[in-house]
């Protein structure tokens, strides 16, 4: 999976743009892919996928939950955000169906991120 997270505004509302590409194999299909785009930020919001509910904990987490346009409020995923005092970010995935996964973000140069 390939993630793009931009973070900006002040900590206790940030705001958030999140672009995603996943690969997928199921019993039906060898190989997918899926693009996905979530965001609260509103000039940015026509054609994405999802909207972002954010929240944090000082000093060093930040909650994201992600819910796809047109499901049940209860139909997403959550990130839990870890910030370290490194450029990069430890990433707990919950699922909706349950699911976790772990991951990590490394921060990039300004000029490199998703317009």
């Amino acid at each position: 999976m390939d993630s793009r997270l931009v973070l900006s505004g002040p900590v206790d509302s940030p705001g958030v743009y999140f672009r995603m590409l996943r690969g997928y194999s199921t019993a039906w299909t060898e190989y997918g892919e899926w693009k996905g785009e979530f965001t609260n930020i509103p000039k940015r919001r026509y054609g994405t996928q999802g909207t972002v509910f954010a929240s944090t904990h000082y000093p060093n987490q930040a909650l994201l939950i992600l819910r796809r346009n047109g499901a049940s409020q209860y139909a997403g995923v959550w990130m839990i955000l870890t910030f370290r005092n490194t450029d990069t970010i430890d990433v707990d995935w919950i699922g909706h169906a349950g699911w976790r996964g772990e991951g990590e973000l490394s921060r990039e140069p300004l000029g490199t991120l998703p317009r």
